[in-house]
């Protein structure tokens, strides 16, 4: 959320013809990590799931 609040006062900075400040830039460096974290956090999450219901299917315990 943080990223995309950033991108659009970004933007519209931007298209007023202003220069984007140090804020954004922090908010950008700060939120990109999240983001990338959270996906990779979803991924893992799945496998993991997947991997359990193949293995309760199999009549193994995980």
């Amino acid at each position: 959320m943080l990223l995309g609040i950033s991108l659009a006062v970004q933007s519209v900075t931007l298209m007023a013809g202003g220069e984007p400040g140090w804020p954004a830039d922090v908010i950008r460096w700060v939120a990109g990590p999240l983001v990338i974290g959270s996906i990779l956090a979803a991924f893992l999450s799945r496998r993991w799931e997947r991997r359990r219901a193949r293995a309760m299917k199999e009549g193994r315990q995980a």
